[in-house]
C-alpha cells in the first residue's frame, strides 16, 4: 500500500514544530534522559505529526520502548510521521523490518530531512554501506541534520574497516569526523563517534582524548560520560589506580547531583561493577530495590542478580567440568521469577529468559507437554536471532509429544524461510566480511537437520531421508548430520551405505569430543557382528585413517603465498612488554584469544597444555594475545576461573593484522612469515598443532 503524502511546509513555524527540533536536537546530543523526559510531556499532551514522531524517537534511542510501542499504537495511521515512529521503534528492538520501514518514512515524507537521518541511523547499525552511501548523495537541507549524517556514513566506513584490514576506510571516517568538528564543534558526535571507532580499533590514547573532549562540551550527555569511562576501562596506557579514581571520582560527582534518579543511580552500580567495587554497587543495588519498586532501573538490578548468579553457574561448571544441580536450579528460578513479573520494562530481554528455561527443563523427564509448549512459545515471541534453538531445537523437543507434532513441523519449516529472509537482508553484509557461504551453510543446514529430526519423530522416514540429504548438501562440515543419514540406512539394513555414511561424518572436521560417527561406528559394528570381539582393530583403522586424513588436510592447508607478520609491541596483563623482534629465528604460534569467546574459553585447559608442552623448547613460542582491551579484566577473568596463562593485551594488532574470528592462530616460520592460519577451535589442538610446528621444522626447498 502507498503510503499517504503530505504537504511537510505547511506545518512549519508551529508550536509542535518548534518542539520537534528541540527533541531531535536532544536526541542529537545524545541527552537521553532529558529527551525522554521532554518527550514524555509532549505525549502527555496528545501532540501528532513531527512533534509525536520525535518523542516516540526520544523515548526508543532512550531505551524506553514500552512507552513507546504504546505510543506508536495511538499514533493516527494516516499521518506519515507515524512511519518515522514506527521505524525507530522497529530500530530500537533490533527488528530487521526497520530497513523497509525507514524507506518508506522516505518516500512517504518526501524525502524530509529528519527521515533521511534516521533511515541514515538504521543503515549505519546495520553496516550497509552500499546503501548508505547511495542515501549520501540525497539533499539534506538542514545543516546540522546533514552533519549528523555524514557522521553515520563515516561509521559505516569505520566499521567496514575492520572487515578490509589494510584499507583506508577508518581514516576516511575520521577525515569526515575531523571536518566536522572543525566546521562545526558544537555538534558532540563529531566527537563522540570517532572516540568510538577509535576504541573499538584500540587507538586508546587518541579515543581518550576526544571523549574527555566531549564530556566536556556536553556534560549532560550520559553517553559522553558512560564512553569516557569504557575507554578509561579498555586503555591500556593508562594504570589501574589512575583508572579507577578517575571513574569513581566522576560517579561520586554525578551522585552528587543526581542521587535521587534511579537512572543514575543503577548506571553508577553498573560502573562500580566494573571497577570491582561490590560493596558499593550492592548498596546501590539495595536503595533501588527497597526505594524504586517496580521500576525499570529495579528490574534492571532483579535482571543483574540473575546474570551474577548465572556467570557463577558458568564459573562452577568450567571449574569442575560438570554442572552444580543447585546452583543450576537458582538460576532457573531466578529467570522463572522475572518472567513472572506483572510488567516489563525490557520487553527485549524475555527471549533469553524463555531460551535458558527451555535449555535448562527440555532434558528433564517431568517436564510437561503444556509447559514445554509454552517455553518454545515464549522463545519464538521473544527471540528474533537464535534461530536454532527458537525454531530448530524447539521444534525438535515438541516434536517428542504427539500433542504438539503439527507446530513442531510448523516451527521447522518457519525457521527455513526465516533463515532464508535473513540471508536475504544480511547478504550484502556477510560477503563483506567473506562469511556469507558459510554463515548460509550452517544455518540454513542447521534448519533443515531440524525438519528431518522432526519428520522422523513423527515417523515419516522417507521424507526425513531427503531433508537430511538436503542439509548434508547445503553443510557438508557437520558430523551430526552425517551421522542421522548413517543411522537411517543402518535402521533399513543398509550396513555398508551406513559405513559410508558414518565416515563422512569422521571426515568432517571436528568441533567435539568424542566423536558421535565414531560412537556410531562402535555401536553397528556391535550390532553386525553380536559382539566386540575384533572391534578394537575396526576401531584403531578407523581411527589411523582418520588421522592421516586430518593430517593431510592440515598440512595441505599451508597458505600458498605466506605473508610476513606485522610488527607488534604489546603489553600483557602482568605489564611486561613483548615485541615481535623476540621471535626472530623461531618457530612461532600467535594465539589471538577472547573471554567473550566461547570457543577460546572451551579450550583453554589445551591452551595451556600446548604453552607447557613448548616451554622448554627454545626454538618454539606460543604468544597469546587477549582481544578484550582491559589488563585489569583479562588478568580478573584468569584468576577467577584458575588459568595462568600469559596474555598480551591487544592494541589494535588483530586489526591490523586481518583477524576476523577468534580463536584464531598464525603459525610464524623462523623467517617471520605466516605459514599455516587456523580459525575457530579445534579437539585435536596439540596434535594438528604439533603436525604445523613440525611441518616447519623441516629445511624448506
Amino acid at each position: 500500500m502507498t503510503p499517504p503524502m503530505v504537504d511537510i511546509e505547511s506545518e512549519r513555524g508551529s508550536v509542535e514544530e518548534h518542539e520537534a527540533d528541540d527533541v531531535r536536537a536532544l536526541v542529537f546530543a545524545r541527552a537521553h534522559r532529558e529527551s525522554a523526559r521532554k518527550a514524555q510531556a509532549l505525549l502527555e499532551r496528545s501532540v501528532g505529526g513531527r512533534a509525536r514522531a520525535w518523542a516516540i524517537c526520544a523515548l526508543c534511542l532512550g531505551e524506553e520502548s514500552v512507552e513507546a510501542k504504546g505510543a506508536v499504537e495511538g499514533f493516527d495511521a494516516s499521518d506519515p510521521w507515524a512511519l518515522f515512529a514506527s521505524a525507530c521503534l522497529l530500530h530500537a528492538e533490533m527488528n530487521p523490518d526497520a530497513l523497509e520501514r525507514s524507506s518508506n518514512a522516505v518516500e512517504g515524507l518526501n524525502g524530509h530531512d529528519d527521515a533521511v537521518w534516521l533511515r541514515a541511523l538504521v543503515l549505519a547499525h546495520r553496516g550497509e554501506l552500499e546503501d548508505i552511501v547511495v542515501l549520501h548523495e540525497r539533499p539534506v537541507g538542514n545543516p546540522r541534520v546533514a552533519r549528523e549524517v555524514d557522521l553515520l556514513v563515516g561509521q559505516v566506513l569505520a566499521w567496514s574497516a575492520l572487515a578490509k584490514p589494510g584499507g583506508d576506510e577508518l581514516e576516511r571516517a575520521l577525515a569526515m569526523a575531523d571536518e566536522v568538528r572543525r566546521d562545526h564543534p558544537e555538534v558532540i558526535n563529531a566527537w563522540l563517534r570517532p572516540a568510538e571507532w577509535l576504541s573499538r580499533f584500540s587507538r586508546h590514547e587518541e579515543s581518550l582524548a576526544l571523549a574527555e573532549a566531549a564530556v566536556e562540551r556536553a556534560p549532560q550527555s550520559e553517553t559522553a560520560r558512560t564512553l569516557l569511562w569504557n575507554v578509561l576501562l579498555a586503555a591500556s596506557h593508562v594504570d589501574g589506580e589512575t583508572r579507577r579514581g578517575r571513574i569513581v571520582a566522576d560517579l561520586e560527582r554525578m551522585l552528587a547531583v543526581s542521587s535521587d534518579d534511579p537512572k543514575v543511580l543503577l548506571l553508577a552500580a553498573t560502573y562500580y561493577g566494573r571497577l570491582d567495587l561490590l560493596e558499593e554497587r550492592d548498596r546501590l543495588w539495595a536503595r533501588i530495590e527497597a526505594e524504586f519498586p517496580g521500576s525499570r532501573a529495579e528490574e534492571s538490578v532483579a535482571w543483574a542478580r540473575v546474570r551474577e548468579l548465572m556467570d557463577e553457574a558458568n564459573k562452577q561448571r568450567r571449574l569442575q567440568d560438570q554442572p552444580d544441580p543447585m546452583l543450576e536450579q537458582r538460576v532457573a528460578d531466578g529467570y522463572r521469577a522475572l518472567l513472572e513479573r506483572p510488567h516489563h520494562h525490557h520487553p527485549g530481554w524475555l527471549g533469553g529468559a524463555y531460551i535458558h528455561l527451555f535449555l535448562h527443563e527440555r532434558g528433564r523427564d517431568q517436564i510437561d507437554a503444556k509447559t514445554l509448549r509454552e517455553l518454545v512459545e515464549g522463545m519464538v515471541a521473544h527471540d528474533q536471532h537464535n534461530l536454532h534453538v527458537t525454531h530448530g531445537d524447539g521444534a525438535r523437543a515438541l516434536a517428542k509429544h504427539p500433542a504438539h507434532a503439527d507446530r513442531a513441523l510448523e516451527l521447522a519449516e518457519d525457521g527455513i524461510e526465516r533463515v532464508r529472509a535473513r540471508l536475504v537482508r544480511e547478504r550484502k553484509v556477510l560477503e563483506r566480511t567473506g562469511s556469507y557461504e558459510e554463515a548460509r551453510a550452517w544455518w540454513l543446514g542447521d534448519m533443515y537437520h531440524a525438519k528431518a529430526d522432526v519428520l522422523r519423530a513423527l515417523g515419516r522416514i522417507d521424507e526425513a531421508g531427503q531433508v537430511l540429504e538436503l542439509a548434508a548438501k547445503t553443510n557438508g562440515d557437520d558430523e551430526r548430520i552425517f551421522v542421522k543419514i548413517g543411522e537411517l540406512a543402518r535402521e533399513r539394513g543398509d550396513y555398508e551405505a551406513a559405513e559410508v555414511a558414518f565416515m563422512r561424518g569422521l571426515a568432517t572436521r571436528a568441533v567435539r569430543e568424542p566423536r558421535p560417527a565414531k560412537a556410531a561406528l562402535e555401536r553397528m559394528y556391535v550390532e553386525r557382528h553380536g559382539s566386540k570381539r575384533g572391534l578394537a582393530p575396526y576401531l584403531r583403522r578407523i581411527e589411523r585413517e582418520d588421522r592421516a586424513r586430518r593430517k593431510a588436510e592440515v598440512l595441505a592447508s599451508a597458505l600458498d603465498e605466506p605473508r610476513p607478520l606485522p610488527d607488534f609491541d604489546l603489553v600483557g596483563v602482568t605489564q611486561e612488554r613483548r615485541d615481535s623482534k623476540s621471535l626472530d629465528g623461531k618457530i612461532a604460534l600467535v594465539h589471538f584469544w577472547s573471554m567473550y569467546c566461547g570457543p577460546c574459553v572451551r579450550q583453554m585447559n589445551e591452551l595451556e597444555q600446548l604453552i607447557a608442552t613448548y616451554q622448554r623448547d627454545p626454538s618454539v613460542e606460543v604468544v597469546v594475545i587477549s582481544n578484550d582491551g582491559s589488563r585489569d579484566e583479562v588478568a580478573k577473568w584468569l584468576a577467577d576461573n584458575g588459568h595462568a596463562v600469559p596474555m598480551l593485551i591487544d592494541d589494535g594488532y588483530a586489526n591490523r593484522t586481518g583477524i576476523r574470528a577468534w580463536p584464531t592462530t598464525l603459525f610464524v616460520d623462523r623467517s617471520g612469515n605466516i605459514r599455516f592460519e587456523s580459525v575457530g577451535s579445534t579437539p585435536y589442538i596439540l596434535e594438528e598443532y604439533a603436525w604445523r610446528i613440525g611441518h616447519l621444522r623441516e629445511p624448506r626447498g
